[in-house]
């Protein structure tokens, strides 16, 4: 399970990664991205997590909170 979880915070990274880089697009771009997402104080879930084992309910915690994630918009963005 160890696995899923370590997946799992690599998808939330690599979104939050693609939201600050739609951000930047949307600033002045006067200074480089890695500048502009060291000044946002962006720290990876994933690297954070791995300084801290999670226990087996936060891990099942986890992978409910995923599963709601991915499968909210069952029909596609349909109103």
């Amino acid at each position: 399970m160890e696995a899923t979880a370590d997946f799992i915070f690599y998808v939330f990274d690599r979104e939050q990664e693609d939201l600050l880089w739609q951000q930047y697009l949307h600033t002045d771009m006067l200074m480089s991205f890695k500048e502009f997402k060291s000044k946002q104080k962006v720290r990876d879930i994933r690297s954070i997590q791995k300084q801290k084992p999670i226990s087996k309910t936060e891990e099942k915690n986890l992978l409910n909170f995923a599963k709601a994630t991915l499968f909210s918009n069952e029909k596609g963005g349909e109103n």
